[in-house]
């Protein structure tokens, strides 16, 4: 999974990706309506002033795909909201970042390689956000078999890929760090689970220079009581023009497919929390889209791309927003275990 999506000259996020959207392999909310862009930049604004008052904070967007939520974010802050907040980007893909440059014109945005570089020109205080990250990140796809969890990898053979399970590849996986196997140890042979454990090393390099500000992450799962709820296969996916691929077809395409899995709620909250942030919600996308945009439901009645990204029954509850402060002392209204909204 590693190889097919970030491989340096044919993985499908550094060389094989080509739009987001109507002319891409998959859409994001941001590439449907403005709204989520409208809300990111609600929420900025109040936690600028809560978190990071006195002079200029910083802005900081993780993997902006197209450019879209970021101009939908920067129109939303008007002029004053830009100057008292400085808008960077993280971006690792070179066709990505060539459409934010393409789309956002001449704003002023300032783009990093990596999230050091972006904290260091913030001087350690932001407000960092990511919209469908996670789930662009590699997993450890696991597998119970005769009472245990085993790793399911590829055997090459001919043309393509076969699955072979085996021992696992990193034995963190089944320790404290995962909630996944262990909630699912009583589950019958033939469960799947997936881990994220690349991105939760990823967050864990970088997290101590946010000294001081807000982590809030947008994107597609549950907590892990509910992600695996009926779904014996996993999650892991591919999408290609569109369609929603699983099986064989998802080791296909090497580079030219997203693949991705459901986000696990659950072990970003304690990820974060055992890296010293404080847990302030964990919420439906719907939910917090009502929070941050108060005329949301009026709108909705006439814009038929708002309704489908705010509908409980669809987007508004398949993605979840979670919100985590840095600085202990600033956090107010800390939530230690909370649900995500339905």
């Amino acid at each position: 999974m590693q190889e097919a999506l970030y491989h340096p000259r044919h993985g499908y996020y550094t060389a094989g990706v080509g739009d987001i959207g109507a002319r891409g392999d998959f859409s994001t909310v941001a590439s449907l309506h403005s709204v989520l862009g409208e809300a990111v930049a609600s929420w900025a604004v109040a936690r600028r002033g809560e978190l990071l008052p006195g002079g200029r904070a910083h802005l900081i967007e993780i993997g902006g795909g197209s450019g879209q939520l970021a101009r939908a974010v920067l129109r939303a802050l008007g002029v004053r909201g830009r100057f008292s907040l400085r808008y960077h980007i993280v971006e690792v893909s070179a066709p990505l970042r060539r459409a934010q440059r393409t789309l956002l014109g001449r704003r002023r945005v300032r783009w990093h390689d990596t999230v050091d570089a972006a904290l260091e020109a913030a001087d350690g205080r932001a407000l960092v956000f990511s919209n469908e990250l996670v789930d662009a990140f590699p997993c450890h796809l696991l597998m119970r078999r005769d009472g245990e969890w085993r790793e399911v990898g590829l055997r090459a053979a001919a043309d393509r890929g076969v699955e072979e399970d085996g021992p696992l590849e990193d034995p963190r996986v089944l320790t404290e760090l995962c909630s996944a196997p262990t909630a699912l140890d009583a589950v019958a042979d033939g469960q799947r689970c997936e881990v994220h454990l690349p991105y939760r090393d990823w967050l864990v390099r970088w997290l101590p220079g946010l000294r001081r500000g807000a982590l809030l992450t947008i994107d597609y799962g549950d907590t892990v009581d509910a992600l695996y709820r009926g779904r014996r296969s996993g999650t892991v996916r591919a999408y290609f023009r569109h369609l929603s691929l699983n099986g064989a077809a998802v080791y296909g395409r090497f580079g030219k497919q997203d693949v991705t899995a459901d986000v696990n709620f659950t072990d970003l909250q304690a990820w974060g929390e055992a890296a010293g942030l404080q847990t302030r919600s964990l919420v439906s996308q719907e939910a917090f889209l009502r929070r941050w945009v108060p005329d949301l439901e009026r709108r909705a009645e006439s814009e038929p791309a708002l309704a489908y990204v705010t509908h409980p029954a669809g987007a508004g509850s398949a993605f979840k927003v979670l919100e985590q402060a840095a600085g202990a002392s600033l956090v107010l209204g800390r939530t230690r275990n909370p649900a995500p909204s339905r």
